[in-house]
């Protein structure tokens, strides 16, 4: 098969469990970028939230956020949306505030967070994620009055709700998919990612190969959690890393090495090079 895109989550996939991206990755990308290949960069993080490294990589030009909610262009600085509108995400925001929870907005590829909480505390009384926390201390925009701010938001991109309680967690998911305007999927545990039901990383590759002209059959999506299903299911070729969720695996063609042993590199030797003799 001549693989045209290669589509890769960030945590979990891409980078290693240091949350780092290897050199032997970003060698991978430039030698798919010199055989034709897309290499896109798929997460649930907000484009201001992608590492440097791979912001200013000019081997990737196309970059899709906010769990498929946003296809960005880098060489154009154009914005594909497939986002919220007010009056769902406020209806989102009445069920979440019913819960105890804690919440990030992402919107005009930022994260947004309310101002003033200790970190320290929320991170362990909301078992919220090393890489959450890190987004949350150096890169989120915060808002003193940050509930009034949300209700008046129009296009959110994606909500990300960390519970306290694992039950209060599982009674939320379910109102959430009552309503049956939004997706909603597990980032990690005691967490929920929701998006319109029009997003999705799997709907955006999709729409992404249309924009290139490309057969989806031609194109390759990897990744580790449940916000990757889509794409798993949408691509040609679908894989699962070792370290993935069941679920995952389940549901991929090919199960592949674990995050520490350079998924991209893996994937340029094992698969678009054998595919190609």
């Amino acid at each position: 098969m001549n693989y045209k895109i290669v589509a890769s989550d960030l945590d979990g996939t891409l980078l290693n469990s240091k949350h780092i991206i290897s050199q032997e990755n970003l060698d991978a990308i430039k030698a798919m970028n010199d055989m034709g290949i897309n290499f896109v960069v798929s997460t649930g993080r907000a484009y201001s939230e992608v590492m440097p490294e791979l912001i200013s990589s000019p081997y990737i030009r196309y970059y899709i956020c906010s769990n498929g909610a946003i296809i960005y262009d880098k060489f154009t600085k154009s914005r594909t949306c497939f986002c919220m509108d007010r009056a769902t995400s406020n209806r989102i925001f009445d069920i979440l505030y019913d819960y105890d929870t804690q919440l990030t907005i992402r919107q005009d590829n930022a994260p947004h967070f309310e101002k003033g909480l200790d970190l320290e505390e929320i991170r362990k009384d909301y078992h919220i994620v090393p890489a959450h926390l890190e987004i949350l201390q150096n890169i989120a925009i915060q808002h003193d009055d940050f509930k009034n701010f949300i209700y008046g938001l129009n296009n959110i991109e994606v909500l990300s709700a960390f519970f306290r309680n694992e039950e209060e967690r599982i009674e939320c998911r379910k109102r959430l998919e009552a309503d049956g305007s939004v997706r909603v999927v597990e980032g990690c545990p005691y967490n929920l990612e929701i998006m319109s039901i029009f997003a999705g990383k799997g709907i955006a590759l999709n729409a992404l190969a249309d924009m290139l002209q490309i057969p989806i059959s031609q194109v390759i999506g990897v990744g580790d959690s449940d916000n990757d299903r889509t794409m798993i299911e949408a691509a040609g070729l679908g894989l699962a890393m070792e370290n993935a969720c069941t679920l995952l695996k389940d549901v991929a063609d090919k199960i592949i090495c674990h995050n520490d042993d350079h998924a991209i590199k893996y994937i340029l030797e094992n698969i678009i090079k054998k595919s190609a003799y």
